[in-house]
């Protein structure tokens, strides 16, 4: 009695490049439709006052908004304003509004 499962000749060619094709066909669906890698860092979309400018004075506050919602993590959150010689001059008092978190 044969084995069912084993193939022969042209059979076994025509399988075996069907498979290879779903294979490839598969991969590229799952690279194009799979899920897409997220950033760690929210990129800025715009902030008041505006992003690299400069004020005669500083401001009581900085708002910024971003391309993305910003998740809340304790210890991850962070924005730094410097001065033109590079030193911090916020006052690390970093809030995020619950209510708009972009």
């Amino acid at each position: 009695m044969s084995n069912p499962w084993l193939f022969t000749g042209s059979l076994r060619r025509f399988l075996s490049g069907r498979i290879v094709i779903g294979l490839m066909l598969a991969s590229a669906g799952i690279s194009l439709f799979g899920p897409s890698v997220a950033s760690a860092h929210a990129e800025p979309q715009t902030a008041n006052p505006p992003i690299d400018g400069t004020v005669r004075a500083a401001p009581e506050r900085l708002e910024v908004w971003f391309v993305q919602e910003v998740f809340r993590r304790a210890g991850a959150n962070a924005l730094e304003v410097h001065d033109e010689a590079g030193e911090r001059v916020d006052l690390d008092d970093l809030v995020i509004d619950d209510l708009d978190r972009t």
